[in-house]
C-alpha cells in the first residue's frame, strides 16, 4: 500500500473521530471513503456481488414487508367492523329486552290496578 494511500486512512480515521460520540468506522467504511466504489471489481478478490442483486433481494423483502403491513391493516379494518356490527346487535337485543321488560310491568300493574278495582268493587256490594 502506498504511503498517499495510508495518508488518506489515517486522515480520514482522523476526521471520524475528531467527534467524541463517534463511533469507530469499520475497514469496510474506511475502504469506501478511501477508495471509492468502484464497477465491482475489488482488488484482490476479483468480482463482489452486484449492487443491483443486493438491491432487488432489499426490494424483495421490503414489497413483502410492506404486503404484510397492508393485510394487517385490512384485518384490522375487518376486525372493527366485526366488533362493530356485534356492537349493533347487542344494543338492538338490549332495546327489544327493554321493550318486553316494559310490556311486561305494564301488563302486572294493569292486573294489579284491575285486580284492585275488582276486589274494592266486591266488597263495596255487600
Amino acid at each position: 500500500m502506498s504511503d498517499t494511500c495510508m495518508e488518506n486512512i489515517l486522515k480520514v480515521q482522523d476526521d471520524h473521530c475528531q467527534d467524541p460520540n463517534a463511533i469507530p468506522l469499520t475497514q469496510e467504511e474506511i475502504s469506501n471513503l478511501v477508495f471509492k466504489k468502484k464497477s465491482g471489481i475489488i482488488k484482490g478478490l476479483g468480482m463482489r456481488p452486484s449492487s443491483s442483486l443486493v438491491t432487488t433481494a432489499s426490494s424483495n423483502s421490503s414489497v413483502e414487508y410492506i404486503q404484510r403491513l397492508e393485510n394487517e391493516i385490512i384485518e384490522l379494518k375487518e376486525a372493527r367492523a366485526r366488533d362493530q356490527e356485534a356492537r349493533a346487535r347487542d344494543q338492538e337485543a338490549r332495546a327489544k329486552q327493554e321493550e318486553v321488560q316494559k310490556n311486561i310491568l305494564n301488563f302486572l300493574r294493569s292486573k294489579v290496578y284491575d285486580d284492585a278495582l275488582t276486589y274494592e268493587g266486591g266488597s263495596t256490594s255487600s
